[in-house]
């Protein structure tokens, strides 16, 4: 009669079966081929099985910069100023770069802006992109105004967002969204630009 394995034997073989199999099961669900993805029925609620397919068919070429501008009472608009800025990367940053969610916010909220282009005003200025860049922007004015940066008094910025080909300079930029005028003050009506009569 033969000798029956310890049950520690067992209870360790089956973990590692388990194991084993989670592991091809993740791998395959990698796969490029989507009839795969039928495997993560497996997993209804998508914890167990991870989906680590990060990069698009078609890689992101272009960097989104958000610039925004003020009205002053007087009706005058500024320049142009930067909002978000792509950091050149360096070595380190395969290690350690914080700065890239700030950078990954702004490209996934230009998206989002873009696909407002087809919307009314209205429905637009209710989209909770424009308001979460409209509230950025409004916050990023009073801090150069403090700071001196930015001629006080504005009673209204707008802004935009740019597609670029980033250290590329071979393309040409790309205009994409361009908001109306938003009051400085959240939730005040837009005050007509008054004649300096000085």
């Amino acid at each position: 009669m033969g000798r029956r394995p310890a049950p520690t034997t067992v209870i360790t073989t089956a973990v590692e079966a388990v194991f084993a199999g989670w592991f091809v099961l993740t791998l395959l669900t990698q796969h490029p081929q989507r009839s795969f993805d039928r495997l993560r029925s497996l997993d209804p609620v998508g914890l167990t099985i991870p989906n680590w397919r990060f990069f698009a068919p078609e890689p992101a070429t272009q960097d989104f910069h958000l610039m925004y501008r003020t009205r002053g009472a007087d009706g005058q608009v500024s320049p142009w100023h930067e909002a978000s800025s792509i950091v050149r990367r360096r070595l380190v940053h395969a290690f350690w770069f914080p700065g890239r969610r700030r950078e990954k916010a702004f490209f996934d909220v230009g998206i989002d802006l873009i696909a407002l282009n087809s919307l009314e005003v209205e429905q637009m200025q209710q989209a909770s992109s424009y308001r979460l860049v409209a509230n950025y922007i409004r916050h990023a004015v009073e801090r150069r105004e403090r700071a001196g940066d930015l001629e006080p008094g504005s009673d209204a910025f707008q802004f935009m967002v740019v597609l670029y080909s980033g250290y590329d300079e071979s393309g040409d930029p790309e205009y994409r969204f361009v908001s109306g005028l938003v009051p400085r003050i959240e939730g005040a009506e837009l005050p007509a630009p008054t004649e300096d009569r000085s």
